[in-house]
């Protein structure tokens, strides 16, 4: 794709015009494992934790990748079909594409609120 730029000055003459190439390349698309285990505890019918581990990637297809989630919840039950969800969620995020050129290490967290509907 090219790019250009053009300053014009007050009366519409052009001071500075620069232009030039820019190109994005970076497509990811694969398919990897994921192995993950859940958990319910249910304290009373209405009451329940909720708990969620998965790490996946591992580097097996492409770019030397591992992706994690962690989770916790507790639901509690207002009526016969809502569920109302709220804790803690954590993801892991971890790419090196290139040694020399992109390598992303990071943790995203925060609270978590939710609602799960039975129809």
């Amino acid at each position: 794709m090219e790019v250009g730029a053009t300053l014009s000055g007050p009366q519409g003459n052009e001071i500075i015009s620069r232009g030039g190439s820019f190109t994005d390349s970076l497509i990811m698309s694969v398919v990897e494992p994921v192995l993950g285990l859940r958990l319910g505890f249910w304290f009373t019918p209405q009451l329940n934790l909720l708990l969620r581990g998965d790490c996946g990637g591992f580097g097996v297809a492409a770019y030397k990748s591992v992706d994690s989630i962690l989770e916790a919840l507790v639901g509690y039950q207002v009526s016969e079909h809502i569920r109302l969800y709220g804790g803690y969620r954590a993801l892991y995020f971890a790419r090196n594409v290139d040694a020399k050129s992109l390598a992303i290490h990071a943790w995203f967290h925060g609270p978590a609120l939710g609602a799960a509907f039975n129809f």
